[in-house]
């Protein structure tokens, strides 16, 4: 909402004019604008949004290469009808966020949420947040407790720090 205070984004504009590669494979991403995706309206099924939208590498690209991987999913109902929760539709959002201030995802929140708010434990990275001493939870296992950490694909940080399910553990 930033961005379009600043004049940066208009929220009934079209995805494709911050993202004119934008596609999904029914055709209709024309048609889907900022506005449904904050109020996940676009179509989206919620099952699009329950993993990762693509492994990713960690690089700075991961965001805008999730987003383009919706090329391939399909609307399950009208842009615009009825709401059902989709994950993907905030990632979608944090291309946009990249492509409207050209910045990552990760340095706008950074420094226009988190520093201007004298955030200084809230971290928008999981290196940073490591670096931070980012605490690992633990599991039981035989009765013991375990510590683990949690995968957190790049790709998927504007919806969510880790995807809702299944998991991806990996023990420490």
């Amino acid at each position: 909402m930033q961005l379009v205070e600043a004049g940066r984004v208009e929220l009934d504009a079209p995805v494709q004019r911050y993202l004119p590669w934008f596609r999904v494979a029914d055709g209709e991403a024309g048609h889907i604008t900022v506005r449904h995706l904050l109020h996940h309206m676009s179509g989206f099924p919620r099952s699009a949004g329950d993993q990762p939208m693509n492994a990713g590498d960690g690089s700075d690209a991961d965001i805008e290469n999730g987003a383009r991987a919706l090329a391939a999913a399909r609307l399950n109902r009208p842009v615009g009808a009825t709401y059902e929760y989709s994950n993907v539709n905030y990632n979608v959002l944090g291309a946009i966020v990249q492509a409207a201030s050209g910045q990552s995802y990760e340095a706008y929140v950074q420094r226009h949420i988190f520093d201007p708010l004298d955030m200084r434990h809230s971290f928008s990275s999981e290196q940073a947040a490591r670096d931070g001493g980012l605490a690992n939870g633990h599991v039981f296992w035989f009765g013991m407790p375990v510590p683990f950490a949690i995968a957190y694909p790049r790709s998927f940080l504007p919806a969510d720090c880790s995807p809702p399910a299944p998991r991806t553990w990996r023990t420490t």
